[in-house]
C-alpha cells in the first residue's frame, strides 16, 4: 500500500496533501472514498503513485468560490444523447429548472442538482441526458446529475488541470475538444444550453438534438 494511504488508515491522521471536504481549498483534486469518508488529494500526491488509488477513486474534485462538485472520471455510455426524447407537440418550460434567455445568464446558473431533479420528475427516462447521469452511481452511493451551464463553464475553465489528472486514471475519459456538452439549464420550452469545451462558449441547442454529457455530484460541505 502507498505510504501516504498507510499513514492515513493506520494512524488515523490525515497526511499532507489530503483534505476532508470541510477543509478543501479552492482547486482541482483527485477525489477518493475510503472508510465511508470522502477525501480530496493534491495532484502531486496522486501522481506520485496513481495505481495505489485505483480502487477508491470517485472522480475529480472541483472547488471554486461559486460551486463545489465531483466530476465523474468515467462515462457509462459515450454516445451522444438528447435532452428530451418526448413527443409532446407543444412542450413547455419545466418548472423548477433554471431558464436563461442569454449566455451570461446561463453561465450564472449553478443549480445542476436542482435542475436535474426537476427535469427527471417531469421527463423521466425521456430526459435522456439527465437519466444517463442518474445511472452513474459514485462510490458513496450517490447518483450523478447533469451540470448546469455555470458548472459546465467551470469544467471548461479548469479543463487542463482536470484532463491532466484524468490522464493518470485508468479507464477515464478526458474532456473533449470541439464537442458540445449538454447542461441542465433551459433556454426555452424547446431549447437548452450546451457548452463547447474548446472555447467555453454557451449556445442554445434544440432539446431533441444530440450532444455529449458528463455526470457530476455535489461535493459536500463537511
Amino acid at each position: 500500500m502507498n505510504r501516504r494511504r498507510s499513514m492515513l488508515f493506520a494512524s488515523g491522521k490525515i497526511p499532507e496533501g489530503w483534505y476532508k471536504p470541510k477543509d478543501t481549498p479552492a482547486g482541482i483534486f483527485v477525489c477518493v472514498y475510503k472508510n465511508k469518508q470522502i477525501y480530496s488529494i493534491e495532484a502531486s500526491v496522486f501522481n506520485a503513485d496513481p495505481s495505489s488509488f485505483v480502487d477508491i477513486i470517485m472522480g475529480i474534485t472541483v472547488v471554486t468560490d461559486k460551486t463545489r462538485f465531483i466530476f465523474s472520471e468515467k462515462v457509462l455510455d459515450y454516445r451522444t444523447k438528447v435532452w428530451d426524447y418526448g413527443d409532446v407537440a407543444s412542450p413547455s418550460l419545466i418548472q423548477g429548472v433554471t431558464a436563461a434567455s442569454n449566455a451570461s445568464g446561463a453561465v450564472a446558473d449553478y443549480k445542476g442538482k436542482e435542475n436535474s431533479e426537476a427535469i427527471y420528475a417531469v421527463l423521466g427516462s425521456e430526459g435522456e441526458a439527465v437519466a444517463k447521469c442518474y445511472e452513474h452511481v459514485f462510490l458513496n452511493g450517490e447518483k450523478g446529475f447533469l451540470p448546469s451551464a455555470g458548472q459546465a463553464r467551470v469544467i471548461y475553465t479548469n479543463r487542463a488541470s482536470i484532463n491532466a489528472l484524468l490522464a493518470n486514471i485508468t479507464g477515464s475519459r478526458t474532456i473533449g475538444g470541439t464537442i458540445y456538452y449538454w447542461t441542465s439549464t433551459q433556454v426555452s420550452a424547446s431549447n437548452a444550453w450546451r457548452v463547447r469545451m474548446s472555447d467555453g462558449s454557451a449556445s442554445s441547442g434544440g432539446k431533441k438534438t444530440f450532444n455529449y454529457y458528463r455526470a457530476i455530484m455535489d461535493y459536500p460541505e463537511k
